[in-house]
């Protein structure tokens, strides 16, 4: 592990590692090779097996939804795309849930390289690859069938409140002080 993170912080001494291990013949696949260039990329770039981003959308909480799988972004295909899993999305993403699920790529085209099809979540799932579906890259879609969510913005909230004998509280009527909370 510790050769793996030096190679990865100079690119260079990594293709001469390369050509030694093969000029001497060892015995290394190429199932190595590739996992290894794959890791060092996602270990550079700082992206996560299964990170989630939206794409395509005209603010940060809307678009369609990618997955990062095998150091590459790719699409998740509509079918089956309800609530629960748009839920699953805007939570990891730090949003309160889902507002709007999408289907036929309402955000545009989506990849050509499908990660996902035919998912199927309970919704008490923390991320998508949790839930069910056909298997990594296996699919019959195509980018026109890009699944997108609308998230709940954070600060989303009602603009009345009911008091104890149920008479609506307009928030704007209401006297409120916020105070910083600091910490050491």
């Amino acid at each position: 592990m510790a050769l793996l993170n030096f190679l990865t912080k100079a690119p260079g001494l990594l293709y001469i590692f390369i050509f030694i291990i093969l000029y001497l013949n060892c015995p290394v696949t190429s199932q190595w090779l590739t996992n290894f260039y794959n890791t060092s990329r996602r270990h550079e770039r700082g992206i996560k097996e299964g990170e989630i981003r939206l794409v395509g959308g005209s603010t940060p909480n809307q678009g369609n939804v990618e997955i990062y799988h095998m150091g590459k972004w790719g699409s998740i295909c509509d079918d089956e795309w309800d609530q629960r899993e748009g839920d699953i999305v805007c939570r990891s993403l730090g949003y309160l849930g889902a507002e709007k699920v999408t289907d036929n790529a309402m955000f545009g085209q989506g990849r050509s390289l499908i990660w996902i099809d035919n998912l199927y979540c309970s919704g008490n799932e923390e991320r998508l690859q949790d839930c069910a579906f056909d298997g990594w890259g296996i699919h019959d879609c195509l980018e026109i069938e890009a699944a997108g969510v609308k998230c709940l913005e954070n600060n989303t909230s009602p603009s009345t409140l009911q008091s104890q004998n149920d008479e609506p509280i307009s928030i704007e009527s209401l006297n409120v002080c916020i105070v910083p909370q600091i910490t050491s």
